[in-house]
């Protein structure tokens, strides 16, 4: 195949003063037609050309003129467009292309072939031009564009794919139709280019002011000047030499997973001092500015870090919680940024917390979302318990109730303490628990009205809309300002998940029916909806589903692996919704939380386990040996709720049939104990052969003898035991340390079943899945590139996986 570009063969090692002529003549054309304008490709050149200049002395790279390629195209998409420039910086360069084929009468075909091209995805675009007007190889082209070899690749295959759906020819007869234009693409295209002085120039200054970087560098790695938090000076194209690659994220949860940059590319914010990390491909990353917050205040950190529009977010919290502070220096903030190099941090301005005497309020950052030129915030005010003020220890205090009878700490041994009644909850405005801020032009977050069914978790946006979707009611609102609201769509079904993404024309909404899993795409006032691959039993997945939208279309990201499945000291975790009420108990954990599905009533049983994780007893939850839970309402003694020990069982396996619990054998004399002490049952065989099994955990603690067995482990005695009877008569006494090798754990019936599931769609519509595991994957989190699905996973020091979108699926 002959190329229309092709560079000269050298005998030797170019100069410098040859490269620049060849830059000029040959990349200038194939940039100008990549980013489809011209005044950014010859800015962009002259950036290369100068930071290699700067080199040349001490680095003559072989490929000179794929690395000013790989420079010019880098500083173009990344640093420079388009987030440091609104609009074209000059004359699009596709204008002339269509002008030259116009004016060639026999022009039809080649001027559609033409604006076909102009029509791809700069990405794209420039990797088809690359491959076929300058001939690169595929590695070549891979260095050029600052990406892998398969990547650059599938842009190539994919960019044809498209002008052969477009212009209905097969794709091989438009590689020769391509070439046979490129007089056509290329020579309206000639620049004059920087001059060489001017590039001299450029390298020198750049030179110098690094110098005096590097030594400003040793006296403060961050500047703070007006609430803006960043490292690297304005401009980049003279601050090049100070980025380095670093070592990909190996965080699958927020702030520090990736995000997508909405362009194709991702970014990551570091631990520690906040470094922030760019990437093209998710596999080579680029140090860029830093966001450490720390600066400001050593006991702020970063909740979360996202994309809502066309801006960054970042949510600031305190580790003392904000507290009242809101006008001290550890209050909550927000920072936002157009470029991840230039960030605002806004404060808050709420309005007084109100004041409970023995609680402490407390501010938290939930949901942000940008549109225009305003950013909502949705914050939650809660009341924590201040036991200094109340003269208290935590361990003097058995349940905490939170309902409509107001805030009452409940002492494992005395009268009550009423912190605030209905009334008293009601006058100081605790009730209004969410509030919505809005800040304009990076102005200080001021409150603003809300409805009564505002839903700060649902919180996202769309164009240059803000939406929200109340999970209770299963509706998605919009509003152009966050003020008033109107109705966008209804569901129609349960979406307790809250599963809802925007793009820039788009809503999309994914929720699980009786029959399936349905997405809802929402574009121009209609409503199309798609069936997802999935079989999860939604009542399975306790960790939030995450739902991204990118430059190659939407994914998703399920797990029904729980964090305290894993075990903890003296207790599994567990979690159950058993029809009004949502119970849990994290692993280890000495809390008990019952949470009402219809209102906003908690109850938190603390102090049932000891320090060393053994249970103690507790007034109001009876508990049965085989993990039963028994919750009481701690004023009344009436039972709230019942957790069978099976169920809590199932739950461990998330909701899958389990297999029949492993069981062992302990001999106690001529008596042998069989079963398992966390599920049961129990099986006690004498001598004479007979044998009597107990199913229920609560036969062991109910206090009676009747049903043949009785335990004390829960009555916090040292030396706990079993007491089996025969007719009310004690037959046999078992200390319970003789029985460990009963104790344990569940297992799943089906070990390879899927426990963690990516699912893609190019259109919101159409859904496959691209990654699944059937391993505990507790967290996870994905980010849409232009050509791949970005997927960070709890695995210890593990980089992002990269899953191609058009590869086959893969599973783990």
């Amino acid at each position: 195949m002959v190329h229309v570009l092709e560079p000269e063969v050298e005998t030797s090692t170019p100069t410098f003063d040859q490269l620049h002529e060849q830059a000029c003549r040959l990349l200038g054309p194939l940039l100008a037609a990549g980013l489809d304008d011209l005044g950014l490709a010859e800015a962009a050149l002259q950036h290369a050309l100068a930071h290699v200049r700067g080199r040349w002395a001490r680095d003559q790279p072989d490929d000179a003129l794929v690395e000013v390629h790989r420079r010019a195209f880098a500083w173009a998409t990344e640093a420079r467009w388009p987030r440091s420039v609104p609009g074209p910086i000059g004359p699009g360069a596709f204008e002339r292309c269509t002008r030259t084929a116009r004016e060639d009468a026999d022009g039809d075909d080649e001027r559609a072939l033409v604006e076909a091209i102009a029509e791809l995805p700069i990405r794209q675009r420039s990797a088809v031009l690359g491959a076929l007007l300058q001939g690169w190889s595929s590695e070549d082209l891979a260095r050029a564009h600052g990406t892998a070899k398969p990547t650059v690749e599938l842009r190539v295959t994919r960019g044809l794919d498209e002008l052969s759906k477009q212009l209905q020819r097969p794709a091989a007869e438009l590689e020769e139709a391509i070439v046979a234009a490129g007089p056509t693409i290329l020579a309206p295209l000639a620049l004059s280019g920087p001059e060489l002085a001017t590039v001299e120039s450029v390298a020198r200054r750049t030179a110098w002011r690094n110098r005096v970087l590097a030594v400003a560098a040793g006296l403060s790695a961050i500047v703070v000047v007006g609430g803006i938090v960043r490292v690297l000076p304005d401009d980049p194209a003279e601050t090049e030499a100070v980025v380095e690659t670093v070592d990909p994220p190996r965080s699958s949860q927020q702030p520090h997973a990736p995000i997508g940059d909405g362009r194709g590319g991702f970014v990551a914010l570091g631990r520690g001092a906040g470094l922030l990390s760019t990437s093209t491909d998710g596999i080579d990353w680029y140090a860029e500015s830093r966001l450490n917050v720390n600066r400001i205040n050593l006991r702020l950190f970063v909740e979360r870090f996202f994309r809502s529009g066309d801006r960054y977010i970042a949510l600031i919290e305190s580790s003392s919680n904000g507290r009242t502070s809101l006008n001290g220096s550890d209050a909550p903030r927000v920072a936002i940024a157009r470029d991840v190099g230039n960030w605002e941090v806004i404060e808050l301005a709420p309005g007084p917390l109100p004041e409970v005497e023995g609680l402490t309020p407390r501010l938290d950052l939930i949901s942000a979302a940008a549109a225009g030129d305003r950013v909502l915030l949705g914050v939650r005010v809660e009341h924590e318990v201040d036991y200094v003020r109340q003269r208290l220890r935590r361990r003097e205090v058995c349940a905490i109730s939170n309902d409509a009878a107001g805030l009452v700490l409940h002492r494992c041994e005395g009268e009550p303490v009423q912190l605030a009644d209905s009334a008293a909850r009601s006058d100081a405005g605790i009730d209004t628990g969410y509030r919505l801020l809005a800040s304009d032009d990076g102005e200080t977050f001021v409150e603003i009205p809300t409805t009564d069914d505002f839903n700060p978790w649902g919180l996202f946006s769309y164009g240059d809309r803000f939406a929200m979707i109340n999970e209770s009611t299963s509706s998605i609102v919009e509003s152009a300002d966050g003020e008033a609201w109107a109705p966008l769509f209804d569901l129609g079904i349960d979406n307790r998940l809250g599963l809802v993404a925007g793009s820039s024309d788009a809503v999309a909404a994914i929720a699980p029916t009786p029959d399936g899993w349905v997405s809802h795409l929402v574009s121009d006032g209609q409503v199309v909806r798609g069936t997802l691959p999935l079989t999860m039993d939604p009542t399975t997945i306790w960790i939030k589903p995450e739902f991204v939208h990118g430059p190659a279309g939407w994914a998703v990201f399920l797990t029904t692996s729980r964090p305290w499945e894993r075990r903890g000291e003296g207790a599994f975790g567990w979690a159950v919704h058993d029809g009004d009420w949502l119970v849990e108990q994290r692993a280890g954990s000495g809390t008990i939380r019952v949470r009402s599905t219809a209102d906003t009533a908690t109850y938190d049983y603390q102090n049932l386990l000891d320090s060393k994780g053994d249970p103690l007893p507790h007034p109001h939850v009876d508990r049965g040996l085989f993990g039963d839970v028994r919750a009481r309402h701690p004023a009344t003694g009436e039972v709230m709720v019942e957790i069978s020990g099976d169920r809590i069982r199932r739950s461990w396996v998330t909701g899958e049939d389990a297999a029949e619990p492993p069981q062992a054998t302990v001999s106690i004399g001529e008596h042998t104990v069989t079963g398992n002490l966390r599920t049961g049952p129990i099986t006690l065989s004498r001598p004479d052969g007979s044998s009597t099994t107990w199913t229920d955990g609560f036969d062991f603690t109910d206090g009676s003898v009747d049903d043949g067995v009785e335990t004390d482990w829960f009555d916090g005695v040292p030396e706990p035991v079993l007491r089996f009877y025969v007719a009310g008569v004690e037959e046999l006494v078992v200390p319970i340390s003789l029985l460990d090798e009963l104790d344990l754990p569940p297992v799943a019936s089906d070990p390879d079943r899927t426990k963690a599931t990516v699912v893609y769609s190019p259109d919101g519509i159409n859904w496959r899945v691209i990654w699944e595991s059937n391993r505990d994957t507790w967290y996870g989190s994905v980010a849409v590139g232009d050509d791949e699905v970005l997927l960070s996973i709890s695995e210890i020091v593990a980089p992002p996986r990269r899953l191609l979108v058009d590869a086959a699926d893969q599973a783990d």
